[in-house]
């Protein structure tokens, strides 16, 4: 029989620790509650016949009709022998457009690349096979429907909030005389092929819609969901390119960048490096090669360096746990505390270069790569009264 009265009288030995506010109560269950506005998601496709592999700027505009918005994926029919993940390969850049002017621009497969990183292994193999074509190489010609998101301003996909049961909010659409539009680049069909000259992707020609999930609410708070003008102020994430893709050709030689400053608060700069081939189409956009050194100075004094085993500790104490070699973590330093969590939920803090007279980021690796250094930083993108949007690195 169980006598825990040591266990019971040791509680007040353990005051010391009992001084912050009360958060739960296991022994009262959890009050029924509910949402504060009940809603349904329904789908919209919209075919676009005129799209295909090589497209350059195919603009895409969100149609009036539609009032609130969730998501909007770019669905495509694939045939051919292909490359594991697809879907990270088809569409190489995507623009933002409000009014005419830029909002933001992304690389499509950078983003989906670090979103597949945190999610946990059970995850990642669902979300590959309903959106990104599988995990594996295909030896035979097969034909696969993929769903490339469009990287929204509440887009899941900017963040590394992985599945989030809080959701990420709704896009209003209702933007008066101005125009929301997606601009889309698209690579060449060699780069989803698995081998060039072996049953290659064809065209996709005919084979492209994009699919909005729209919401739906009550018509007495409707106008209140899709007319946010003036009022939608939402923080993201912003990837910006500090090299581009460089040919690392000879291993454990350090390599130094000059005047390479990254702009805004940045929490984390990535180096993304995948094994030499000089074809483009050939790089795997996934299995990241770590880089053995990395270090940043400002004005030449050293803020942080990285090497050997110390970089796999860096990313493991920030949190950045992938799930398997497919989506392997790069190297990156880190400025923010425990920067693998969603940063747009909260400021985790971040490291303003805007200072330094001269920025220097040094780097290594064991074996030649390709590689670019690309830097994460805070971003606020706001919807004004006159239905523009915009985004800044400035701050809220």
């Amino acid at each position: 029989m169980e006598n825990p009265v040591s266990i019971k009288r040791s509680w007040a030995l353990s005051a010391g620790w009992r001084n912050g506010p009360a958060t739960a109560n296991k022994l009262v269950p959890a009050v029924f509650g509910r949402i504060s506005t009940p809603f349904i998601q329904t789908w919209r496709t919209v075919q676009l016949p005129d799209l295909d592999f090589g497209a350059e700027s195919y603009q895409i505009t969100i149609p009036e009709s539609i009032r609130i918005l969730s998501a909007a994926y770019l669905e495509i029919e694939l045939t051919g022998k292909m490359k594991a993940f697809p879907a990270l390969y088809c569409c190489r850049e995507m623009v933002l457009r409000s009014g005419g002017q830029e909002v933001y621009r992304c690389t499509v497969q950078d983003y989906l690349t670090d979103y597949c990183e945190s999610l946990s292994p059970q995850a990642l193999k669902v979300f590959a096979a309903t959106y990104l074509g599988g995990q594996t190489d295909d030896g035979g010609s097969t034909v696969k429907n993929v769903k490339i998101p469009i990287l929204l301003p509440n887009s899941a996909y900017l963040r590394r909030g992985g599945i989030n049961p809080h959701g990420h909010g709704v896009l209003g659409c209702q933007f008066g005389n101005q125009k929301l539009i997606f601009e889309l680049t698209m690579n060449s069909n060699l780069f989803p092929t698995l081998t060039a000259g072996d049953s290659d992707v064809a065209s996709i020609a005919g084979k492209c819609s994009i699919s909005y999930h729209c919401v739906e609410v009550p018509n007495q708070v409707e106008r209140s969901f899709s007319d946010v003008r003036g009022i939608y102020n939402i923080v993201t994430r912003r990837f910006v390119n500090l090299t581009p893709w460089t040919h690392y050709a000879n291993a454990n030689q350090r390599v130094t960048f000059n005047n390479c400053q990254p702009v805004g608060a940045i929490a984390e700069i990535m180096a993304l490096a995948v094994p030499y081939d000089a074809t483009a189409s050939n790089r795997r956009a996934h299995g990241y090669v770590k880089a053995t050194f990395m270090s940043i100075s400002h004005d030449y004094v050293v803020q942080k360096e990285l090497s050997g085993t110390r970089i796999s500790s860096e990313l493991f104490s920030a949190g950045f746990v992938p799930p398997n070699d497919d989506f392997s973590s790069p190297a990156r330093l880190c400025f923010a505390a425990h920067a693998a969590e969603d940063m747009t939920t909260r400021f985790l803090g971040a490291y303003d270069a805007s200072t330094a007279t001269n920025l220097q980021i040094s780097i290594e690796f064991a074996e030649p790569v390709m590689f670019k250094l690309v830097s994460v930083a805070y971003a606020n993108v706001k919807l004004g009264a006159d239905g523009i949007m915009t985004s800044s690195l400035d701050g809220i």
